[in-house]
């Protein structure tokens, strides 16, 4: 009997294995994903379709081929603990998008401060986002979260040339994939960070709102408010006048500098916009919806002005 084992490399095991267990309920991802074989009505097997199928509730969560290969939520979060332990980053929330097709992780990444007349504080965190519905292999993207107003930013990481985290690849492929994804956030996140910071030292004009305003909504808000009600429905109106409502809403103490504009479209982004009516509906829209978009809109159009 060989009695020469690594007790220290024991506990670590252990110890990885129970906060797996603290993150998955603390998250309330503590459930797995089974792949079940689809039936025609006559009960014959249909060899190309496969269905992901939660195994707490028995939701059908995607359609997939017999290749198909499962991430399960503990591999994700064993993922992201090696990755924070990597970063020196620390898990701080997840949870279940759209029924659990789509779930995400999310690393405390540190903080920005400083930022306008206000001396906002954004922390930053980086999340990881698996799909269940065969909609994408694992991706990180940044998300930052300005404490002034609770407002929220998400930004995918675009570089497509990235390594991708593949369902299928090992343990030790997946962490050099997520390692390079996040080097190239964190790239990102100078230039993104930087930019908000000369958006603070640029004023706004009547004219770079109206055209934020007009590329988001449609809507010329030069325009009397009878005509832009000829010219369009009651309910593009009605997101013209919230996102103008957030954007005075901002800019009255951060000032009337792009960044305040940039803030005002956030707050609307986060607080008003429509997003589905269901658990983590809002980041869900942040993420993977609409409001993301308008985000990623505004921040271009006003990006290149103080480029």
């Amino acid at each position: 009997m060989n009695n020469n084992f690594n007790l220290d490399s024991m506990l670590s095991n252990i110890a990885t294995g129970a906060k797996t267990i603290e993150t998955l309920q603390s998250t309330g991802l503590d459930w797995q994903v089974n792949k079940v074989q689809l039936y025609t009505p006559d009960g014959t097997p249909v060899d190309s379709a496969w269905a992901n199928q939660r195994a707490d509730n028995g939701a059908i969560l995607g359609v997939m081929s017999e290749q198909y290969a499962v991430f399960q939520n503990d591999e994700l979060a064993e993922l992201c603990e090696a990755i924070a332990g990597e970063f020196g980053y620390s898990i701080h929330k997840g949870g279940a998008l759209n029924g659990g097709k789509k779930v995400y992780l999310q690393l405390s990444a540190g903080s920005v401060t400083g930022i306008g007349d206000n001396n906002d504080r954004v922390e930053k965190y980086v999340t990881a986002l698996n799909s269940f519905d065969g909609s994408s292999s694992v991706c990180f993207g940044s998300l930052g979260y300005t404490i002034s107003c609770q407002n929220t930013f998400y930004r995918a990481a675009r570089d497509k040339a990235m390594s991708r985290v593949r369902h299928t690849s090992s343990m030790r492929d997946r962490i050099e994939a997520a390692k390079h994804q996040i080097l190239g956030i964190i790239k990102a996140d100078e230039s993104l960070y930087d930019t908000f910071f000369k958006m603070a030292n640029a004023q706004m004009t009547p004219e770079i709102v109206r055209s934020v305003v007009l590329s988001l909504t449609d809507v010329d808000i030069t325009k009397t408010q009878s005509s832009i009600k000829a010219d369009h429905s009651a309910r593009k109106f009605n997101i013209a006048s919230d996102l103008l409502d957030s954007i005075r809403r901002e800019t009255a103490y951060k000032g009337g500098s792009l960044w305040g504009l940039m803030s005002g479209v956030t707050h609307y982004t986060t607080h008003k916009a429509s997003a589905p009516n269901r658990e983590n509906g809002r980041i869900e829209a942040k993420m993977t919806g609409n409001a993301g978009s308008m985000d990623g809109q505004a921040f271009d159009i006003l990006a290149k002005i103080v480029a």
